[in-house]
């Protein structure tokens, strides 16, 4: 038996052409590079609206199925937010009081907002004045009273107002807004 070997010019890639290769990819990369980078902070502030805003769906949804209040407490310094039944754990007087105490029912638990996306004042038009629909200029971007959003045993809610969310860039500046806003009848609207 005797083997063939085969000629130089077939046993593979030349270095010529895998350096070519890699610089064709790191250019490609340099492409999309940047609009990679600016998508994230705008993907991540579409993530968490609709997380909030389903999670304002199941406050108003655990309320008609247990036929009593249900809370959505915001808290704006950690930038998270919990869903619990306010009826005081046992102690009549905490009933309402718009604070987790302790025996209260936590439906969910503290849910973090991704990276870059903190509540804040909600200029959707970029223009100042903060009085287009959906916007808000509440230092945190919370109309609600105390923070909380309270829907009733029927679905409704107890107060009316808007919650706005930031996306930030990574030196902190504002890339884009968006606002989530619950109307007296119950609706709940993204903007």
């Amino acid at each position: 038996m005797h083997h063939r070997s085969k000629p130089a010019s077939e046993q593979g890639f030349t270095l010529i052409e895998v350096v070519v290769v890699v610089v064709i990819i790191a250019v490609l990369a340099a492409i999309a590079l940047p609009t990679l980078i600016d998508f994230l902070p705008n993907f991540r502030l579409r993530s968490a609206s609709r997380d909030l805003y389903s999670a304002i769906l199941q406050t108003k949804a655990e309320a008609i199925q247990r036929s009593q209040n249900v809370t959505l407490l915001l808290d704006s310094p950690a930038d998270t937010y919990t869903i619990f039944i306010d009826d005081g754990g046992g102690t009549p007087a905490n009933a309402n009081n718009r604070i987790i105490d302790a025996q209260e029912t936590v439906i969910s638990s503290t849910t973090p907002f991704p990276t870059g996306v903190i509540f804040g004042p909600a200029d959707l038009n970029n223009d100042g004045d903060f009085i287009d629909a959906g916007e808000i200029a509440d230092a945190d971007g919370i109309s609600f009273v105390n923070n909380v959003i309270v829907f009733s045993a029927r679905g409704l809610p107890v107060g009316i107002g808007t919650v706005g969310l930031r996306a930030l860039a990574s030196d902190g500046s504002v890339v884009r807004q968006r606002s989530i806003t619950v109307s007296s009848g119950g609706r709940i609207r993204t903007q």
